[in-house]
């Protein structure tokens, strides 16, 4: 057999990994065969401090070099894995999205509006009205049709909006292939065409509108550009541009040159090579050390020429948009060889789990390289086809690869999988890998492997029930619901009509007060609010009053007749004074609020008023309690970790975040409190809770104190009154069970939060204590639906976003509309990080 022996031209220290004295591959402390029988495979690694660092370095080079503003916006199409972004977050960088779903997740991770820039072609209606809602700092319009949709949207919304506008510079970087190079005329529509005149009718039109604010020019040119003068290059071709753009006394106070730097340790191949490589399989030469290729160098470019575009008084703010150039070199992917197959005269197949559905399409157009973690440095005398599992002749990783010799069991590391790679991959037969995060010895997941439940989570009909199994998540159930109304008024009836012919067209049924309904819309008074009386705490209740004007308090006045009506969700119209920019008269202004004190508001808008509903109304209540005693006569009177609780307590009131308990009996009749605790076994509204775990192994293996309901946290009394034993949960009766001792409040509860902390102790270990407040802090991700506290759906959501952090045994995530969850080993760990950095204003939707 003729020897193929090719020494790889970069070495595993071009990407910041080392090699053991075995020869294996390590990455930080960490041994890569560790981290796949572990985890298991195909995984994501990704190196966490090597990612800071480069992420660190980009923006430094800017800064330097650049002598204006410059905001370096990430761009979460290359690579959305929420830890990961959450990373480039503290790092320093902003968001660039390009869909609905990258919006709600920047916003999910705690970037605010105006860190965001809403990018890409054909944003529908419904994305450029959340765009506007979420207050973006730009949108970056794409075509003359998507200015005249952007304009109607914010002519409906009486809001304003700032537009750079994309500009086709018809210009391909040297080498590159034309379906790569996003800013060639020919190969790509993105964009505003510079020679037709496309541009120069998009300013005339951004003149004539009130509410669109022309802020300059975004270009983007290409993907894996490994020449930084390409930049420079291209921004000359908007040469003439900026003078016409200034001949119209437009000032351009921002110019945007997009992302699509490459890095030294991949690249594309040119058109050519991709011929032969998908035709003959010829695989092109790998990457070369390029000592261009660094940030310093696409810095300068970018500075040269805008330098040539502006004196030096007049430089306009620089955006930069990096995806690749950060996170590829800093993940690879681990694969296990499940077979290798050898035919004589042929060649060798090695036969991997991660194929078309992991790898996806970069390796149809990227060189990569690829190690074998047990033998980083043998020699590579063979050529192998390396494959995936699928039952798919297409199911390729790489062909014609220089390798040395494999065998089953071994791991082989796929080089710069951090772009495109997990952005990309699909559920095609098998369920997506997990990403890992590793620095120095430690390791934690990032995501988790996909499931087989997971891949049906969506399916309404076949493996999953229409009405959904215990676990389906809110608002894929189809909903029947009935309207109470026993007088009239135009304005809220106007809008009631609206939302119900909404929900109707989604699906959801209206029926009558008498049929078995899951919620009910209550349009009430709120002179003299009414409430309906639900036949079981499985109903829920949405209010909708209308006012004349609005009122000093507005947040006390929809509390207190939340309160009053028993609703799960108060709704609040107020007219709107003036109008719009079209003559038409403005949307009222919707208020809204939740018995977690959340409160709202934003022009009616009947969609976004159901996206507000349904998640409310779709969720699932688990707040009842089964109280048992038989909680072991060692805890007759209390414990080590209830007296840290009664102590911690107290604190808590002194740190300001205990609101007073609401005055039921000023707002409520006795027999409406009688109710309330009749579904609810709510004796007062009070907020915020603790929790630590005590292991009581005869009760389970989950225990935790917690505090009660509706109880002064600064003054708690003791085990079986004011603080309980949680030891589990019945979710087919929506039932905590509760151990008490024999003397013991019957008329007690668990705290509704129960459920929440329950599952965060099950899901992780190591968090030994929770606290939770109604207040905030700053750059904390954030659940971004609003479900009600008590219920599996809230639950749930915020044991993903726990997950989805590096350490979720010690962190905090914000709950929009309520307030924070706090983990930690302990409590007192717990006030030690909080203290000094909470807030009494909780961020609503809005």
């Amino acid at each position: 057999m003729r020897s193929h022996d090719r020494t790889m031209v970069l070495p595993p220290e071009a990407w910041g990994l080392t090699v053991d004295r075995t020869d294996a591959l390590m990455v930080g402390g960490c041994s890569t065969l560790d981290l796949a029988r572990e985890y298991g495979t195909p995984l994501h690694v990704v190196h966490r401090d090597r990612l800071l660092a480069t992420a660190t370095a980009f923006t430094r080079a800017f800064t330097s070099l650049y002598p204006a503003a410059v905001s370096v916006h990430y761009a979460f199409k290359c690579n959305a894995v929420p830890g990961i972004v959450q990373l480039l977050r503290q790092a320093g960088l902003r968001a660039e999205v390009c869909t609905p779903f990258e919006l709600l997740l920047a916003q999910r991770l705690g970037f605010p509006g105006p860190a965001i820039i809403v990018n890409g072609p054909g944003k529908t209606p419904e994305f450029l009205r959340l765009s506007i809602q979420h207050d973006v700092r730009f949108v970056v319009v794409d075509a003359l049709d998507e200015l005249t949709a952007l304009d109607a949207q914010v002519q409906a919304l009486g809001a304003h909006v700032a537009v750079l506008l994309r500009i086709n510079p018809d210009y391909v970087p040297r080498g590159m292939n034309r379906g790569s190079a996003t800013g060639s005329r020919r190969g790509c529509a993105f964009g505003l065409d510079l020679r037709s005149g496309e541009v120069d009718r998009a300013l005339d039109l951004l003149k004539e509108k009130d509410r669109l604010h022309f802020h300059g020019f975004h270009m983007h040119i290409g993907t894996g550009i490994r020449d930084a003068a390409d930049y420079r290059r291209a921004l000359h071709h908007l040469g003439p541009l900026i003078e016409r753009t200034r001949r119209r006394r437009l000032p351009i106070p921002v110019i945007d040159v997009g992302g699509g730097f490459g890095v030294p340790t991949t690249r594309e191949m040119t058109t050519l090579e991709m011929l032969a490589y998908q035709g003959w399989g010829r695989l092109p030469s790998p990457a070369r050390p390029n000592a261009t290729l660094t940030f310093d160098h696409l810095a300068e470019a970018v500075t040269a020429g805008l330098h040539e575009l502006f004196p030096m008084d007049e430089m306009p703010e620089l955006v930069v948009e990096p995806g690749r150039s950060i996170v590829s070199v800093n993940q690879f992917l681990l694969l296990t060889v499940h077979g290798v197959k050898q035919r004589r005269g042929v060649g060798t197949w090695l036969v991997t789990d991660g194929g078309l559905g992991t790898v996806t399409t970069p390796t149809y157009y990227e060189y990569h390289e690829v190690f074998a973690c047990n033998g980083v440095h043998r020699p590579r005398t063979e050529r192998v086809q390396i494959i995936g599992p699928a039952c798919f002749a297409g199911d390729v990783v790489y062909r014609n690869k220089p390798m040395p010799p494999v065998r089953t069991g071994d791991v082989l590391a796929v080089m710069d999988s951090g772009a495109y790679f997990t952005a990309m991959e699909s559920s095609f037969g098998f369920p997506r890998p997990a990403v890992v995060a590793v620095s120095g010895t430690r390791h934690a997941l990032l995501r988790r492997r996909e499931t087989f439940d997971d891949t049906i989570a969506r399916d309404t009909v076949g493996a999953t029930a229409s009405d959904g199994p215990p676990g389906d998540p809110a608002g894929t159930r189809t909903l029947r619901f009935a309207v109470l109304r026993t007088d009239a008024d135009p304005i809220r009836d106007r809008i009631a009509d609206e939302i119900v012919a909404r929900l109707e067209s989604r699906g959801h049924t209206l029926a009558t007060l008498d049929d078995d309904i899951d919620w009910v819309l209550n349009l009430t008074d709120a002179e003299a609010p009414r409430a309906f009386k639900r036949r079981s705490r499985t109903m829920f209740v949405v209010s909708l009053v209308a006012l004349r004007e609005p009122v000093t308090d507005m947040r006390s006045l929809t509390y207190s007749t939340l309160i009053r009506t028993l609703s799960n969700l108060l709704v609040c119209a107020v007219p709107a004074n003036g109008t719009r920019g079209n003559g038409t008269d403005r949307q009222p202004e919707l208020y809204l609020t939740t018995p977690e004190v959340g409160f709202y508001h934003y022009p009616f808008d009947p969609d976004r008023a159901c996206e507000s509903i349904l998640p409310v109304v779709g969720s699932r209540m688990l707040i009842a309690n089964r109280l048992t005693a038989d909680l072991p006569p060692r805890f007759g009177t209390t414990s080590l970790v209830v007296e840290q609780l009664k102590h911690y307590g107290k604190e808590l009131d002194r740190l300001g975040v205990l609101p007073a308990p609401f005055p039921l009996r000023d707002v409520l009749r006795q027999e409406e409190i009688d109710d309330l605790y009749r579904l609810f076994q709510v004796k007062g509204l009070s907020y915020g809770n603790l929790s630590a775990r005590e292991d009581v192994p005869e009760l389970g293996d989950c225990t935790f104190w917690m505090t009660a309901r509706g109880v002064n946290k600064a003054a708690l009394a003791g085990i079986g009154r004011d603080v309980l034993l949680v030891t589990g949960y019945d979710e087919d009766d929506g039932t905590m069970l509760v151990s008490v001792p024999p003397a013991h409040d019957p008329t007690t509860r668990v705290s509704v939060d129960a459920i929440e902390h329950h599952l965060i102790y099950r899901s992780f270990p190591e968090v030994g204590a929770i606290v939770h407040v109604h207040a905030w802090m700053d750059d904390v991700p954030s659940t971004c639906q609003n479900y009600p506290c008590g219920t599996i759906d809230l639950a749930d959501e915020v044991v993903r976003l726990l997950a989805d952090q590096p350490h979720p045994e010690r962190t905090v995530v914000g709950l929009k509309n309520h307030g924070l969850t706090i983990t930690g080993p302990d409590l007192g760990d717990i006030f030690d990080r909080i203290r000094g950095r909470l807030l009494p204003q909780v961020p609503m939707f809005g």
